[in-house]
């Protein structure tokens, strides 16, 4: 189907000026539904060559070829195609991954061609010797001395171009190391393209919202660019588990109710640290959901190329076929073990980062010594030093200093509240609505 072409041969039924817009809107909507094949496909709609046509896609579509078309209108017009395309329920069975050319078998490795509709469609075709130089060439300048960085991105990779849920392990990624060290150009170069934009959703996972989870639905991956340092709130945390788990999530779309849809994507989040969690849960669960890629490589600094974007996009199609195959082999290594891989570095910084942080939070939460009644800093941080000898928190104790600044930081967190009471700095728990 040519759109244009229908666009201008409906508008020039309306060449008299005599059909108000909206009524011509709902003509090209008519016209659309009976020559265009559009479908929708689990609630994603499909034109007839099966290319995902998301909103900012259609809206692209509608100003590129109606002239002077106002933000009003053409909501109208995406608005009335959604509610007049019948759904149709399309069951993928979800160990497959399909792509332009076939579908592939992540438990066996088994590729089968020809054409299949999904929701989710990796946009390239799947070759089991694709290959690429300069692939390589950026993927090596981040390893480094961090021998099994790639393998632990390939595997990534693979989960989120992945509908199931089942074998993720309730995992998120989380991209971990400094601003200049290329997580940003890594994802959103390299991955992402391979990947399919149309198949990550945004989200920020520092203040999860419910219109936010909404941008989940049908995406096999979840993108947050930049996950602010610092401490994750306990209703943050609480939303966390539940985005990286396997439960079905409520969402809420702008104008409309609230709703319950099944979550089957997996979290890439860059961070310039780890975040300082507090865990109110049984047995710090939320460790578990965290899978750690440390960057070590300042490659802005070592490798600097202000061509590198030019030379990738010429080169799109054979980084991305590269990718797609490292990915999809990496994930069914992934299933034969039942593991992701760790990398010494990644589990160093999961083990300092998240835990050296958390000691002062775990000894406040599991302990409960804080009331509503005042209480010194001085015994409060002597109860801390004792509890190491009888609750083995190993050697990882901060001072005196470091505690009472860490509560302060963490004070509107935790719900306490610090303050000087006759020459005394004294620490007490606020009466706060439970979240």
């Amino acid at each position: 189907m040519k759109t244009k072409l229908l666009f201008e041969h409906t508008l020039k039924r309306a060449k008299d000026g005599t059909i108000s817009k909206v009524i011509l809107w709902d003509d090209l909507i008519e016209l659309i539904n009976e020559t265009g094949n559009f479908k929708k496909i689990n609630g994603v709609m499909i034109d007839e060559e099966s290319n995902v046509l998301t909103n900012d896609k259609i809206y692209e579509i509608l100003y590129r070829n109606i002239k002077n078309l106002d933000n009003t209108n053409a909501t109208h017009i995406v608005k009335r195609l959604l509610q007049s395309t019948e759904n149709q329920d399309l069951k993928i069975d979800k160990k497959y991954i399909v792509l332009n050319n076939g579908k592939y078998n992540v438990y066996t490795g088994d590729f089968t061609e020809g054409k299949f509709i999904s929701a989710n469609k990796i946009p390239w075709d799947y070759e089991s010797d694709a290959d690429s130089e300069l692939g390589k060439e950026i993927m090596n300048r981040y390893i480094g001395d961090n021998i099994g960085f790639d393998t632990q991105v390939f595997e990534a990779t693979g989960l989120l171009m992945s509908q199931d849920k089942d074998y993720k392990l309730k995992k998120s990624i989380f991209a971990n190391g400094d601003a200049d060290y290329g997580k940003s150009f890594l994802f959103e170069d390299i991955l992402a393209p391979a990947i399919g934009w149309e198949n990550i959703g945004n989200i920020e996972f520092g203040e999860i919202d419910e219109q936010e989870i909404a941008s989940m639905i049908n995406k096999t991956a979840v993108y947050d660019s930049d996950m602010q340092k610092g401490m994750m709130s306990s209703k943050s945390i609480s939303k966390f588990k539940k985005v990286v788990g396997d439960t079905r999530l409520k969402a809420k779309i702008l104008y409309k109710d609230k709703f319950s849809f099944e979550n089957y994507s997996t979290a890439w989040i860059n961070c310039n640290g780890l975040p300082k969690i507090i865990d109110r849960g049984s047995g710090g669960s939320i460790e578990t959901r965290i899978h750690v890629i440390q960057f070590t490589v300042n490659v802005k600094d070592k490798y600097n190329d202000p061509k590198i974007s030019d030379k990738v996009e010429q080169k799109r199609e054979e980084i991305s076929k590269w990718i797609v195959k490292e990915s999809l082999h990496a994930l069914t290594n992934v299933l034969k073990r039942g593991k992701l891989t760790d990398t010494k570095e990644s589990l160093k910084a999961k083990e300092m980062e998240l835990v050296e942080n958390d000691t002062v939070n775990r000894f406040l939460n599991i302990h409960e010594i804080l009331g509503t009644h005042p209480i010194k800093l001085s015994d409060l941080y002597r109860a801390y030093e004792k509890s190491f000898t009888d609750y083995n928190y190993g050697d990882l104790k901060v001072g005196k200093n470091s505690f009472g600044r860490t509560l302060r930081d963490m004070s509107k967190t935790l719900g306490i509240k610090v303050f000087k009471s006759n020459g005394q700095i004294v620490i007490k728990k606020e009466i706060v609505e439970e979240i």
